[in-house]
């Protein structure tokens, strides 16, 4: 297999993590790097477009990470908070098929935006495994059509090739899976902690089949908020028991770690991107020391093979 390097980016709390990955027989982490940025993709998503002023600071600022790192990927991806995105989970009928399911989801996501347009959205979606009959669950993702050309345009003023736009938490999971391949058998929650929400999600044989987001700062309370999410997933038949929690993100209290294992009785650690990954020399040792705040952007590095 002929190897090729990619770049990730993603963005939290007004700063920009970038990282290059080579993919090839086996796949290798080149460079992490974060800075601050003017852009902020939870507030300005409604705004932003390919014409937006705001394509030229960005540009600049990854541009001066590229720089820095040395790095010499052709292709960009990009992950997007998830709360400049709408993620839900809904009910369906099971008799919608094709085109008729489509307009169905487009139709739910204009009732939670009634001014947008009817382009306005980009739309996925796919099925969760139920055991319900009468109706099928589908996992619902509308990103606004306007920030994915404000990001081509980035993209385009680097002279890259624009690969993925992804959200940071589902990114997440392809750096999870990478790098803990012994929990293909096994059912694992993978909880995202920013200063905007908290984002958990579980991991079934490498699948994901539920999400759920909690909006604001918990990190005071993630023990409590963790400890509702575990109470909802019992709920779930389809779970079974949890044979770890993965923790991500920038607001991980990692203080907290001892005592959310005792509270809960589930092993609980920080996810780490190098568990089985190969970082080089060339990259920053001290952020691969917290590289649970990097995975965002080395997952959807990864996603380009």
């Amino acid at each position: 297999m002929k190897s090729k390097r990619f770049l990730g980016v993603s963005f939290y709390d007004h700063r920009l993590q970038l990282a290059e990955v080579e993919l090839g027989k086996k796949p290798i982490v080149h460079a992490l790097a974060e800075e601050e940025t003017t852009v902020d993709l939870s507030t300005d998503a409604a705004s932003l477009s390919a014409d937006h002023p705001k394509v030229a600071s960005l540009a600049s600022e990854i541009s001066a990470l590229i720089t820095r790192t040395n790095a010499s990927a052709n292709d960009i991806s990009f992950t997007l908070p998830t709360n400049s995105s709408f993620i839900t989970t809904m009910p369906v009928d099971p008799s919608l098929k094709d085109d008729a399911l489509k307009e169905y989801i487009k139709w739910e996501v204009r009732q939670y935006f009634p001014d947008a347009g009817p382009k306005d959205f980009i739309t996925d979606a796919y099925v969760l495994p139920s055991k319900q009959k009468d109706a099928r669950l589908m996992f619902v993702v509308a990103v606004r059509r306007g920030m994915v050309a404000f990001l081509q345009k980035v993209a385009s003023q680097l002279q890259l090739s624009l690969h993925i736009v992804d959200i940071d938490h589902f990114s997440t999971e392809k750096t999870l899976i990478a790098n803990y391949p012994e929990i293909k058998k096994e059912t694992v929650a993978l909880v995202g902690v920013q200063h905007a929400g908290i984002d958990a999600s579980l991991v079934k044989n490498h699948e994901m089949v539920d999400y759920r987001g909690y909006a604001g700062d918990q990190t005071s309370s993630l023990g409590s908020t963790i400890a509702q999410y575990l109470q909802y997933v019992k709920q779930k038949d389809e779970v079974g028991s949890l044979a770890c929690i993965y923790l991500h993100g920038s607001h991980v209290p990692t203080d907290i770690l001892p005592t959310l294992g005792s509270e809960t009785g589930i092993e609980t650690v920080l996810l780490n991107a190098f568990h089985t990954l190969t970082a080089a020399e060339s990259v920053d040792k001290a952020l691969a020391a917290e590289s649970h705040r990097f995975a965002a952007a080395i997952g959807v590095a990864l996603r380009g093979s």
